[in-house]
């Protein structure tokens, strides 16, 4: 009996430092978990701020798009700058095509002169 006795305490001792030890590891998975919470929670807040700021923003800038007293002004200028662009393109064009055809009647006098 008295074997089993001491065997049995051991056997609690065994237990009591196993508990002790997972007991400690626990703790310090809490505190980091904790820790973890904490930062997600901070984390998740600057988020819902900036995603409140954004969803102002594309707010504020969808009706600007459509209430903004520039846009006609700014269709007009471009629709300026694309009229001078074609007139110039044009204008090039036909430079480029009289001054073709003048030197080719040219080259055809010379040549219908030289023959005469």
């Amino acid at each position: 009996m008295p074997l089993e006795k001491a065997k049995n305490e051991l056997i609690d001792q065994k237990f009591k430092g196993v508990q002790i030890k997972m007991d400690s590891e626990f703790s310090i998975i809490n505190m980091s978990l904790e820790k973890i919470l904490e930062q997600t929670t901070r984390h998740n807040n600057r988020m819902t701020k900036a995603e409140d700021r954004l969803k102002d923003l594309e707010e504020k800038e969808l009706t600007h798009v459509i209430t903004c007293p520039m846009i006609p002004k700014v269709r007009t200028l471009e629709d300026n700058a694309l009229s001078s662009k074609s007139i110039k393109g044009w204008i090039y064009k036909s430079v480029g095509i009289t001054a073709t055809i003048m030197s080719v009647l040219w080259i055809l006098f010379k040549v219908l002169t030289k023959t005469l």
